[in-house]
């Protein structure tokens, strides 16, 4: 009795179930059709529901080491390697050249970003290359070593550019490029000290040192506040420019900046007959007015106005209310400037005529204020 009412209880909740069941898919058949359309599409049009991976690979050269009969086969593999980048196929060249004796041209700062991509240990990728530049001392030229610090000052690895200096065999002599290399990587990792070392290294070896380098010089002079060192490498960089490249291509915000600190340090009288052959900004010389009048010093105001108009620089309304602020007492002058002034832009500003106002009630010259 019990199990028949159990079957029966069973039975009904089954058909319940289906009933349901039944019922969801009619009121869903809508939804449900436009699923498998969109699932049929899919399939008509890319073929596959997953992606394939594409066969193809970045590095079209083998991962195993190749076979050359000779060096030249070395070199040309080399250059296709580093032209596509492929930095396996450098290091299998690598290995392929040190197994022949004869010399080659070998883009050693190529391969050794390729080593350390590949996560070779410094003193490995050192031993290599100690043992490549001794054996090919004769024959590798110094231009392939400042390829690779230049390589390693680039991406600010200065320690295996430290590396790269202790192994070098006897016969490497570091030349003015290298040394350029140098004291611009550590001037840009801020490293100041090394700058002047490298400095100092280079003067002892009696090396000349390029406009870059000199530039890089002023540029450690003025972040240490050493002006004595400034102007004496600013001298040198002058008969570069004039000597080589001409005085056009000074760097305008170097010489800026180098008044700037003339004018800080209270030097700017020294420092003056240094711009007479470089070229000026308006700016710069107005700078130099306003110490010239905070000095109180007339003779550096005259020298300074001298300047600007041998350089052909037009004041602007700000400079010539200094200069009228700084001649006070010496009314010819003031008065021949706001004329001058007022030549090139006859509505005069506030600015002018407030310094003209200000000097003339300092000097009592009543007249020359109501004119």
């Amino acid at each position: 009795m019990n199990s028949s009412s159990y079957i029966s209880d069973t039975s009904m909740v089954e058909a319940d179930f289906l009933t349901q069941a039944w019922s969801f898919i009619i009121s869903a058949r809508l939804e449900l059709s436009l699923f498998v359309a969109a699932l049929v599409a899919h399939l008509l049009l890319f073929g596959q529901s997953t992606p394939q991976k594409s066969k193809r690979s970045k590095e079209t050269f083998s991962s195993s080491p190749q076979h050359f009969s000779n060096a030249k086969e070395v070199e040309s593999a080399f250059a296709e390697a580093v032209r596509g980048g492929h930095a396996r196929q450098v290091l299998n060249c690598w290995s392929a050249a040190k197994k022949f004796p004869d010399a080659m041209d070998i883009p050693l700062a190529n391969v050794v970003e390729a080593m350390q991509r590949f996560k070779k240990d410094g003193d490995y990728i050192a031993r290599e290359l100690s043992a490549y530049l001794t054996k090919h001392r004769s024959t590798c030229k110094m231009q392939t070593i400042n390829d690779l610090l230049d390589s390693l000052a680039k991406r600010h690895d200065s320690d295996f550019v430290d590396s790269v200096l202790k192994i070098l065999p006897a016969g490497f002599t570091l030349d003015s490029r290298s040394y350029e290399i140098l004291m611009n990587m550590h001037f840009t990792m801020r490293n100041f000290q090394r700058v002047n070392a490298m400095v100092e290294q280079a003067k002892a070896a009696k090396v000349p040192l390029t406009t870059r380098a000199s530039i890089v010089i002023i540029k450690t002079a003025l972040k240490t506040e050493n002006f004595e060192d400034a102007l004496a490498t600013f001298r040198e960089l002058k008969s570069l420019w004039q000597g080589h490249v001409g005085p056009s291509t000074a760097p305008r915000q170097i010489v800026a900046q180098l008044v700037d600190m003339a004018c800080k340090e209270h030097e700017l009288k020294r420092f003056l007959p240094e711009l007479a052959s470089v070229p000026l900004t308006e700016e710069v010389i107005h700078l130099m007015v306003m110490e010239a009048v905070r000095e109180k010093d007339v003779e550096l105001l005259e020298q300074v106005e001298r300047l600007g108009r041998e350089k052909g620089l037009a004041f602007s309304e700000s400079t010539y209310g200094m200069l009228i602020k700084g001649y006070k007492g010496r009314d010819d002058k003031v008065e021949n400037l706001f004329s001058e002034a007022l030549e090139k832009k006859s509505d005069a500003g506030p600015e002018l005529c407030l310094a003209l106002l200000l000097c003339c009630q300092q000097t009592r010259n009543f007249a020359l204020a109501e004119s």
